[in-house]
C-alpha cells in the first residue's frame, strides 16, 4: 500500500510539473522575471530528481523565492506549492533513513553519534514522522546510544592509558561517565576500577616527579 501511495504522489507531482509549466511559460515577463521563472523552475526539477535521496530544503526554498519574484497569483502556482511541500516530506524522510543508517553503522566508533541523533529527530520532527515510518523504534535508537557511549568511553580509555599524566584524570573521569550513561560495565571496554584506579595514581606521581625539575630549573635561570 505505501509503495502504491509513493507511486501515486509521484505521478501527482510529475502531472502538476506538465499542466502549470505551459501555462505559466504561455505568459510573457520581462526579460528579469523570466529568468528567474526559468531558474525557478530548474531548482523545482532538482528537488524532484533528489526528493526520493536526501532533504531537498535548499531547492525547495530557492523556487519559492525565485517563483516569488515572477509575480505570479497564488492561484497560478497552488499546484507548485502542494508538490513542494509532497518534495520536503519525502525528502526529510530519506534524509532521515540515511541519518539512521549513519547511526547503526557508525556508533561503535563513539564519535558525533549524538549528533547524528538530534538531526534524526529534527528530520522526523520536520516531516510529521514517527521513528516507525523510517523503520526503527525507541528501543533500538536507545540500544544505539548505549553503543555511542560504549564508544567514547573506549575512546577516552585509550587516552587515558597513552596520553600526557596531565590530563589522565579527566580521561578517566570521562571513562565514569560514559559506562555510566550507557548503563554497562567496564568489562564491555575491557578494563576495571582497578585499572582507572592505578591509571589515576601512576598519572598522580609521575607529575609529582615533575614538579622537583621544573622548580630546578626555574630556579637556574
Amino acid at each position: 500500500m505505501r509503495a502504491k501511495r509513493k507511486s501515486r504522489k509521484g505521478i501527482s507531482i510529475a502531472i502538476a510539473a506538465l499542466i502549470l509549466a505551459p501555462i505559466i511559460f504561455a505568459k510573457k515577463y520581462p526579460s528579469d522575471q523570466e529568468a528567474e521563472l526559468v531558474t525557478a523552475m530548474e531548482n523545482f526539477r532538482q528537488a524532484k530528481e533528489f526528493q526520493e535521496m536526501r532533504d531537498v530544503t535548499l531547492e525547495v526554498t530557492r523556487f519559492r523565492e525565485r517563483i516569488a519574484k515572477t509575480g505570479l497569483a497564488a492561484s497560478e502556482i497552488k499546484s507548485y506549492e502542494t508538490a513542494c511541500d509532497e518534495m520536503l516530506r519525502r525528502g526529510h524522510h530519506a534524509e532521515a533513513i540515511a541519518i539512521l543508517a549513519i547511526i547503526r553503522g557508525e556508533c561503535d566508533k563513539g564519535t558525533g553519534w549524538y549528533k547524528d541523533i538530534a538531526a534524526l529527530n529534527d528530520e522526523l520532527a520536520k516531516a510529521h514522522l514517527t521513528l516507525a515510518d523510517i523503520g526503527t523504534s525507541a528501543e533500538e535508537l536507545d540500544k544505539l546510544k548505549a553503543h555511542g557511549h560504549i564508544g567514547a568511553a573506549r575512546n577516552w580509555l585509550t587516552k587515558a592509558r597513552t596520553e600526557d599524566p596531565r590530563f589522565t584524570a579527566e580521561n578517566v573521569a570521562y571513562v565514569r561517565s560514559e559506562i555510566r550513561k550507557a548503563q554497562s560495565t567496564f568489562a564491555k571496554i575491557r578494563t576495571s576500577e582497578n585499572e582507572l584506579l592505578a591509571l589515576e595514581r601512576n598519572a598522580a606521581l609521575a607529575l609529582a616527579k615533575r614538579k622537583p625539575v621544573e622548580m630546578t630549573k626555574i630556579s637556574s635561570r
